[in-house]
């Protein structure tokens, strides 16, 4: 007879060697035999999805709607919004898991890269280096972080960390999530509720959410028009969360200072979108979560939720498919 498979969605050169034969320990210690199987190969995933029981990776996500019998899904990354476009996933019986908490110190570094190269200027200071010219910043249009009102529109892992290297500058910080919550030390804690309010004090802002249909479009036009002709954007969540239109509508007027931008409501960004080609914009792949540890990380939330999860003990990290959360 068969035996359920394993399936771990993932190039087995990006594993760690330590952490993979933990796993096999684990699955050759439980009651219930298992097939270990590792591939990033799509058709060998759809060859198996009859005999899935449990998933971990990055697997396609149509092939969720097409396993019977899976009963969980460790996915490896945090964001779940690809929910919305598969409903018979979400639908689907299968308990899901995510990554949260893995993402929270290179995806600040990342958002806190983007801020400081706003701040001080340094594409323009890139392109003079380029031209042979010799760029020295007007005085009065370099930005100041100390004392500054930092924004953190998520506070979650990525939030946080963002929050502590803002104090660590000497930044006011004011965190918005969706549920209520106690002032975190020094950081100010609201509700979306009070995002007018905020909005309007901020200096900085950055988008760390995920994207759900509470978030979708959180920022259009009416929000984006209450930021000061001096504040910076920095968004580091999810594009969608985001009118885009807006946000280059603003960015035009000077209705803010610069934009940092690592997701867009399209990826890749086109390559005729106004954003490209302003000064005051910085660009990215959307690789604010990208590290050399990445894996490492994911695979030890992984490998804490195996143990649990042969327990018959509480998993980390569980996800409600109707929220996406």
């Amino acid at each position: 007879m068969n035996r359920d498979v394993f399936l771990l969605a993932s190039p087995a050169e990006l594993l760690d060697d330590g952490q993979v034969n933990r796993l096999r320990r684990l699955l050759r210690r439980s009651d219930r035999p298992f097939e270990l199987v590792i591939t990033s190969d799509a058709e060998g995933m759809r060859g198996l999805r009859d005999r899935v029981a449990i998933l971990a990776g990055r697997p396609p996500y149509e092939l969720l709607e097409a396993m019977p019998r899976l009963e969980w899904y460790q996915q490896w990354g945090a964001g779940c919004d690809w929910l919305m476009s598969h409903p018979g996933a979400r639908d689907a019986p299968f308990l899901l898991t995510n990554a949260t908490g893995i993402h929270g110190i290179q995806i600040a570094e990342h958002a806190w890269a983007l801020t400081l190269s706003l701040a001080r200027l340094l594409p323009r200071a890139i392109d003079s280096q380029r031209d042979g010219g010799w760029f020295h910043a007007p005085r009065r249009e370099v930005i100041e972080l100390h004392g500054a009102n930092a924004l953190v529109l998520g506070y979650g892992a990525i939030g946080r960390r963002i929050a502590e290297v803002a104090l660590g500058f000497g930044m006011q910080v004011t965190a918005v999530k969706r549920t209520p919550a106690e002032a975190d030390g020094a950081v100010r804690v609201k509700t979306l509720d009070a995002l007018p309010t905020v909005l309007r004090e901020a200096d900085v802002v950055f988008v760390a959410l995920p994207l759900t249909r509470e978030t979708q479009r959180l920022l259009g036009p009416d929000e984006l028009s209450l930021l000061k002709p001096t504040s910076l954007f920095v968004n580091v969540g999810r594009g969608a969360i985001v009118d885009e239109g807006a946000l280059v509508d603003v960015l035009r007027r000077g209705g803010i200072a610069g934009a940092g931008l690592d997701v867009f409501a399209q990826e890749p960004l086109a390559a005729d979108s106004p954003l490209r080609d302003m000064r005051n914009v910085i660009v990215t792949g959307h690789y604010g979560g990208e590290s050399p540890h990445y894996d490492r990380r994911a695979m030890a939330v992984l490998l804490e939720n195996v143990e649990r999860y042969l327990r018959g003990r509480p998993l980390r990290n569980v996800v409600d498919k109707r929220t996406g959360y």
